[in-house]
């Protein structure tokens, strides 16, 4: 091969695609540019970039003819023995008629596709062949000269710098994908883990419900809220009836069964603008907000009549539950202590009362 018999205008197409590899940055486009640009060079009615992996593998990355169609190739419309040889020898090579060639003509792809002329050119990086740029006409004997190859020669040896480039850039890009996705993953498990320890922070951990934090930092602001608008409030407490009789009977597994029960059953028919917390081992707190306290023993008493009418045999055939209830509206110079304290009042007068009941200043 004489690079003194390249023609200027082949020259200058080099030229020019040389300088438009350097603007290519991944792999696929790439190789459509080379294969669409090949027929500049040298008069092929096929092209095809391929690219070689580990243990022989082999890929075609782009497939055209010379109109710039893209070919459906696979690996098995090409010819192997040419793309191993020009892979184990490194250098380029020139078939004028395969079928006649000693060296392929027995090549089972060579016969079963009919090759004529064939050019292939290595991709050489580093002492190996990454890849090739691989053109053929199959139905024409001596359509390629040594003239054609040196083009195709110097492409490839320009082609494997910009390859090497767009493979250093994809493999950056994903490496700052598997990165950027390592981080998201990290900040959201971080965001679940802050969500789960802010969930474990304001709820009972046996029933689920709001716990005391949760509700004595909520209380004041529902308190302020009812008194800046002038609105009606009322707090609840309820208590289990003989509880402690419940877990010398049952147990703590059976006592904790009737808290995980009433606190369900409590849930389940409050109103959705009411908020529920359990507040000690057998108190539960309700704050009732737009609601006066007669209203509010209506809303309270239903509960306590759902409770006593509820079907304990699940837990044990002898079992009978019930609540105490007090409630309590608050006033407008209320804090949450003197709030509570009147609701206490009102439950000590349910317990003292007979049980089972709730109390109110204005008891129905």
């Amino acid at each position: 091969m004489d690079p003194s018999n390249i023609t200027t205008s082949q020259l200058l197409a080099i030229l020019d695609i040389t300088r438009r590899l350097a603007d290519q940055r991944m792999v696929q486009p790439l190789a459509h540019y080379v294969a669409a640009t090949v027929f500049e060079l040298v008069p092929a009615e096929r092209c095809l970039i391929v690219l070689f992996g580990e243990g022989g593998a082999m890929q075609v990355e782009i497939a055209l003819d010379r109109q710039g169609k893209p070919l459906d190739i696979a690996n098995d419309q090409i010819s192997h023995s040419i793309l191993d040889r020009v892979r184990a020898t490194l250098s380029p090579l020139l078939v004028n008629n395969a079928l006649d060639d000693n060296t392929f003509k027995a090549a089972r792809s060579v016969r079963a596709l009919g090759l004529r002329s064939v050019m292939c050119a290595p991709l050489v990086s580093y002492g190996s062949a990454v890849g090739a740029i691989y053109v053929e006409n199959r139905s024409i004997r001596g359509r390629f000269h040594e003239d054609s190859l040196m083009p195709l020669v110097l492409l490839a040896n320009q082609v494997t710098v910009a390859l090497e480039n767009t493979r250093m850039v994809e493999r950056l890009e994903a490496q700052v994908t598997e990165r950027t996705r390592a981080l998201e993953d990290a900040n959201a498990l971080l965001r679940r883990q802050a969500a789960e320890l802010h969930q474990q922070s304001i709820l009972d951990s046996l029933t689920g419900l709001y716990n005391r934090r949760y509700f004595t930092a909520q209380l004041p602001q529902m308190l302020y809220a009812a008194s800046r608008y002038g609105r009606p409030l009322t707090l609840a407490l309820l208590d289990i009836d003989h509880f402690k009789q419940i877990n010398d009977t049952f147990y703590h597994a059976g006592g904790d069964r009737v808290l995980v029960a009433i606190a369900e059953l409590l849930r389940s028919h409050m109103r959705a603008a009411d908020s529920l917390a359990r507040i000690g081992g057998e108190e539960f707190a309700v704050i009732l907000p737009e609601t006066a306290s007669d209203a509010a023993w209506q809303v309270v008493e239903r509960l306590r009549v759902l409770v006593d009418t509820f079907s304990w045999d699940t837990i044990a055939p002898t079992l009978r539950v019930t609540i105490s209830a007090g409630v309590a509206q608050a006033h407008d110079d209320d804090s949450i202590d003197t709030l509570l304290h009147r609701a206490d009042i009102q439950l000590y007068e349910a317990k003292r009362a007979g049980r089972n009941r709730v109390a109110s200043p204005a008891a129905a």
